[in-house]
């Protein structure tokens, strides 16, 4: 009997609580804030949500180029851009010639290329303005 009481007082009992909270007792030395714990309790995908917005927004950054330059230039202007900016993809791809490596290399030559074709696409306007001008 002394052998079970024993047994018994050297035993220690945890409790665990099965109800889901966002308190959580002080383990280390770093705890998120409570408006934190509470924003995740609520919304759990968001861990993995943010990383997979950040990769599609970065795969969809040569689409939203394209679309900005195609809003900024002429019909005309563009398609020549287009092609211009596609030979010199092409010759990265494949010579591996002008190859771009974020924080080493500008982006001069792409700038050049678009602002030539902007002041053309300009002078374009100006003189379509200027001739519908003469016209009435």
């Amino acid at each position: 009997m002394s052998y079970v009481l024993k047994t018994l007082s050297s035993t220690s009992i945890t409790v665990v609580r099965c109800r889901s909270t966002f308190y959580q007792p002080r383990k280390t030395a770093f705890q998120l804030p409570k408006f934190a714990r509470k924003f995740l309790y609520r919304y759990p995908k968001v861990p993995f949500l943010i990383p997979v917005g950040l990769i599609v927004g970065i795969m969809l950054m040569p689409v939203y180029e394209g679309f900005r330059v195609s809003r900024v230039l002429d019909k005309e202007d563009y398609l020549d851009y287009k092609t211009q900016n596609d030979a010199m993809i092409r010759d990265r791809a494949k010579y591996g010639t002008n190859l771009y490596i974020p924080f080493l290399n500008s982006k001069k030559r792409d700038e050049d290329l678009l602002e030539f074709y902007k002041k053309r696409t300009q002078e374009r306007r100006a003189l379509k303005k200027a001739m519908a001008s003469e016209s009435q």
